[in-house]
């Protein structure tokens, strides 16, 4: 049996650029583009997360022509996939694939936002992260009681550290903010 060569294409504004190599291995996969990889019965479009949504529309397009033109629109099959989400097969065709590729959606969406401002003509170095606001004040006061058959008995300090998955506790947390008690 003889395996077709594997062919390789990063999508340009739907032109297919070639990407010479011998070796597949997943760094060659940037998270801001999308790739074609043609394995003669199976062609993958890969959209890496952080594409511009009009770069994935075009690129959808893109792996339709060279379809078309392949004249290999009723034999084989495509599978269409973004990153972080790739099918086994696909994994397969490169030689060392890590185990967690796992991006953080926030992450992402941050990246989603730098990669616009870029492309609008922005200077954009990076995006600052956000500091999380504090809901409550933490100078209060906190009190535990640990519910066992009908009793309700105040857990020391000590004890409110270490609660148990399946006993039945009632927390209250009480605090002063802006003169009212709450």
């Amino acid at each position: 049996m003889t395996t077709s060569p594997k062919k390789l294409f990063w999508i340009n504004k739907r032109i297919l650029v070639p990407m010479e190599t011998h070796v597949l291995e997943r760094e060659m996969l940037k998270s801001d583009r999308s790739y074609i990889l043609d394995c003669g019965t199976e062609i993958f479009l890969w959209i890496g997360m952080t594409t511009l949504v009009s770069e994935k529309k075009t690129s959808a397009t893109a792996l339709e022509e060279y379809v078309h033109l392949q004249g290999r629109s009723s034999i084989g099959r495509t599978v269409i996939m973004t990153e972080g989400h790739e099918i086994v097969d696909f994994k397969l065709h490169f030689q060392h694939w890590p185990k967690n590729v796992v991006q953080k959606l926030y992450e992402a969406g941050r990246q989603k936002v730098a990669a616009i401002f870029k492309h609008q003509g922005y200077d954009v170095a990076e995006i600052p992260d956000d500091k999380p606001r504090q809901l409550i004040s933490s100078n209060g006061c906190l009190k535990v009681w640990l519910v066992d058959r009908g009793c309700v008995t105040l857990l020391c300090t000590e004890e409110q550290e270490q609660l148990y998955n399946g006993d039945c506790y009632i927390i209250q947390y009480s605090y002063a903010e802006d003169g009212k008690d709450y």
